[in-house]
């Protein structure tokens, strides 16, 4: 590998903090910890992704799923290099688990947008659990701020809603 693309490389790892696929820590406004068998780091695209036993964790929410792909977007060049990087988006994919404080999502395929704040749960028939509590449908979008969720029919299944009072 020639020096120039090592050195290119190395500033990239640095500017969004990570080292390697076991452990590492991306530093944007909040911190994820990740573990996976695998990363790659594609530069030009402002793209990792982590294949293999992929879980993610951030503050008060666990990710995990087959693979997961953050995209990143540039900010002005004026910035710090350590602050170059932030999420705009995460993706991840087959048997995707989202235990987010006292609820849990379980998805074939799971977005996350960081400036919304909103995650879509699609594939596998979305399923949403809060204590006793199970949404499911073809489509879930959580708005996690706004504490709302729009569930969707795509196919011939309806929706399903199962709430549980408390006595």
């Amino acid at each position: 590998m020639k020096i120039k693309n090592f050195l290119s490389m190395v500033i990239i790892v640095i500017s969004i903090n990570a080292s390697t696929a076991y452990g590492e820590t991306i530093k944007t406004e909040r911190e994820i910890n990740i573990t996976a068998d695998t990363m790659v780091l594609y530069s030009k695209k402002n793209m990792t992704v982590f294949k293999g036993n992929v879980k993610a964790v951030n503050k008060d929410t666990t990710i995990t799923s087959d693979e997961l792909k953050i995209y990143y977007s540039n900010k002005k060049k004026t910035d710090k290099i350590s602050n170059s990087k932030s999420f705009k988006k995460i993706n991840a994919e087959g048997n995707v688990i989202i235990k987010f404080k006292d609820k849990t999502a379980k998805a074939g395929k799971a977005l996350y947008f960081s400036k919304d704040e909103k995650i879509i749960l699609t594939g596998q028939r979305p399923l949403i659990i809060d204590g006793e509590n199970r949404i499911e449908g073809d489509k879930i979008t959580w708005f996690i701020k706004k504490e709302v969720m729009e569930i969707e029919k795509k196919s011939k299944k309806q929706i399903k809603a199962i709430f549980k009072n408390k006595k």
